[in-house]
């Protein structure tokens, strides 16, 4: 778990931000406020990042039900 090692050495050096994001994917992240600023109204943010991240949002998809 490298990234609470890197959390924990920051707060035993006393430079922890206020908020803190363990594992963040700032390529999905950067994407989506891309999307944000290219449209304006272009559907729920939710979707568009499971789309970004290739999930499959139909019934039945890796978002859907499970498979039987």
């Amino acid at each position: 778990m490298p990234s609470l090692h890197k959390l924990f050495d920051r707060a035993m050096a006393g430079k922890l931000e206020p908020v803190e994001f363990l594992d963040l994917q700032w390529d999905i992240v950067n994407a989506e406020l891309a999307r944000q600023r290219a449209q304006i109204a272009s559907g729920p943010v939710a979707e568009s990042i499971l789309k970004n991240i290739q999930v499959d949002t139909a019934f039945g998809g890796a978002a859907g039900h499970a498979a039987e």
